[in-house]
């Protein structure tokens, strides 16, 4: 993603919580959501260029996607 300078997380269920981590596995932003929303906006402007992994937790389960 290229001058990106949004994330927008859509789920078909409510989104809990959403964590951005970076290569190393370091928490660097978490958004914690209303319980019941199905979508949520992160500002990434600020994320210096790299590899970094998006996790979003609903009440059941979890699934990670890298950025």
């Amino acid at each position: 993603i290229q001058n990106a300078t949004e994330l927008i997380v859509k789920h078909s269920e409510n989104i809990k919580d959403v964590k951005i981590l970076d290569q190393f596995s370091k928490v660097i932003f978490t958004k914690n959501n209303g319980i019941n929303l199905n979508q949520t906006t992160i500002n990434i402007s600020r994320l210096t260029p790299g590899i970094y992994f998006v996790i979003v937790n609903n009440q059941l389960h979890s699934r990670m996607m890298i950025l």
